[in-house]
């Protein structure tokens, strides 16, 4: 339910980015109703040190959010 509403509440246009590694963002994309804003941002660990961030694009994200990801 929280995507559901996370995809509800946020404004249009607006991008949704999860950093779970464990959770399938496909299927986190599609509960939201917009998985063409839905990407993946994986800090890598401690993000203090490591800068490096690794950016997973779904089967749905749209070439505007992974663009305005990257």
């Amino acid at each position: 339910p929280v995507m559901r509403q996370l995809g509800a509440l946020a404004k249009r246009g607006a991008i949704i980015a999860s950093n779970t590694s464990y959770l399938d963002l496909d299927r986190l994309a599609e509960a939201s109703g917009r998985a063409q804003d839905v990407v993946g941002l994986h800090f890598f660990s401690p993000a203090h040190i490591m800068k490096l961030l690794e950016v997973v694009r779904g089967a749905r994200t749209s070439p505007e959010v992974l663009a305005t990801a990257l």
